[in-house]
This record gives C-alpha cells, sequence and structure tokens, in this order.
C-alpha cells in the first residue's frame, strides 16, 4: 500500500477481522485506542447479555458509543448556551 505524505497504513483489528486503513500519522495510536475500546465494549456485552451475534455485539457496541457521543456533543452545547447567556448578562449589564 503506497503511503502518502503524513499518512500511515495501519491494520485495525475488530471482533476478530482486521480491516487496512490509511490515516494521518497522529491519528495512528488514536485509532488503536479506539479499537480496543471497541473491542472491550463487545467482550463486555457478550459476557454481560450471553449475545453470541457478532452482529448485534457491534450494533450494541455502536449505539453505546453514540450515546456517549450524544451526552458530550449535548453537553458542549450546554456549555454554547451558558456562555451566550453570559455574554448577553454583560450586555444587558452594559445598558
Amino acid at each position: 500500500m503506497k503511503e502518502e505524505t503524513g499518512k500511515k497504513s495501519i491494520r485495525i483489528n475488530i471482533a476478530k477481522r482486521d480491516y487496512p486503513l490509511t490515516v494521518n500519522s497522529d491519528e495512528v495510536e488514536a485509532m488503536h485506542t479506539a479499537a480496543k475500546l471497541v473491542n472491550d465494549t463487545l467482550v463486555n456485552f457478550e459476557n454481560t447479555y450471553s449475545v453470541s451475534s457478532v452482529q448485534d455485539l457491534l450494533a450494541m457496541c455502536a449505539l453505546q458509543l453514540a450515546l456517549k457521543n450524544v451526552d458530550k456533543n449535548n453537553m458542549h452545547n450546554d456549555e454554547e448556551v451558558e456562555q451566550t447567556l453570559q455574554r448577553i448578562h454583560s450586555l444587558l449589564d452594559e445598558v
């Protein structure tokens, strides 16, 4: 596989399957960490819920990780709203 400048070819293993990827050099460690998180979550679901279908496990994993992302985005939006309200409050104080 030909590597572009600043890009690196890696293999990520998820659910016992390898996936070749080309990522930015500074994203390699994060990709491996993310793959480990997915695999750890899959094992946890398999042990907790006695689900053996890899497709079902991956769906449950995707849902959980997406939910965490939604929660993070909602928290970020709350912070933006708070900052906006503080700016409005400051502007009202000036008037």
